[in-house]
């Protein structure tokens, strides 16, 4: 089960990639798409971007301005 968090969406990002321990989460844009972060190496926070890399090892550049929530896997999930 998923919990809302509701923040400046990029800096919740990079909250979370840098949070220790770290817990998957997922970014939602506005077209309703779901991107799962599995993990640390999943993500990467450039200036104007942000780059999710998905299981499949495919490489997505999503705007910050489209993200419209993050939600964070409750403890003990595991992928």
């Amino acid at each position: 089960m998923y919990f809302l968090v509701k923040m400046p969406m990029i800096d919740e990002v990079q909250k979370l990639l840098r949070a220790d321990p770290f817990f998957p989460f997922a970014v939602t844009t506005d077209d309703g798409t779901v991107r799962p972060v599995q993990s640390r190496e999943h993500a990467l926070i450039g200036r104007a971007h942000l780059v999710l890399l998905d299981s499949q090892r495919n490489i997505e550049i999503i705007s910050p301005r489209k993200i419209t929530s993050i939600s964070i896997k409750e403890e003990g999930w595991r992928p």
